[in-house]
């Protein structure tokens, strides 16, 4: 290693160790290694891996990382469930608020003085408000799926149903 700044993990010497029956693997780090530019958190992994004469203990540092994962993996579970959660209440504001709407609405469609009906593509009447009601004769139930000519004669005859 002459470049010492430049020199990567595998370049670092390692010392392989036998302790109470175990393979221990002893990796010692340059000198300079603290001046090159490392994360905080390698960093603190780093001085909780080095044991007692100064090397870093490779079981250690698998344990501190281990830990390390654990509780990011737990933190990013805990960030989706705060998420799922705001989703949920966004979804049922928007539910609540498109129901006040429509109730807002249908309140002005039934105290209206004018008759106001809604019919499909294919002209069956879909909505029917109660100045219709008192208009045609007829109630909701009973004109709710029907074609507009069955009120409207002259809307059948032309066949435009659109221009209604």
């Amino acid at each position: 290693m002459s470049n010492k700044s430049a020199s990567s993990a595998a370049d670092l010497p390692a010392l392989d160790v036998l302790l109470s029956g175990a393979h221990t693997t002893v990796v010692v780090l340059p000198s300079d290694h603290r001046q090159q530019s490392t994360n905080r958190t390698l960093e603190r992994q780093l001085r909780e891996a080095t044991g007692p004469d100064g090397r870093i203990v490779l079981e250690r540092l698998i344990a501190v990382v281990s830990r390390h994962y654990d509780s990011t993996d737990e933190e990013r579970r805990s960030v989706v469930r705060s998420m799922q959660m705001m989703s949920d209440e966004a979804q049922a504001l928007t539910r609540e608020i498109r129901e006040q709407t429509a109730s807002q609405l249908q309140a002005i469609v039934d105290h209206v003085k004018d008759v106001i009906l809604s019919v499909d593509e294919s002209g069956h009447i879909e909505t029917f408000n109660p100045t219709g009601e008192r208009v045609f004769g007829v109630s909701q139930p009973e004109i709710l799926g029907r074609r507009i000519d069955y009120l409207i004669p002259e809307a059948g005859a032309q066949g435009d149903i659109g221009s209604y």
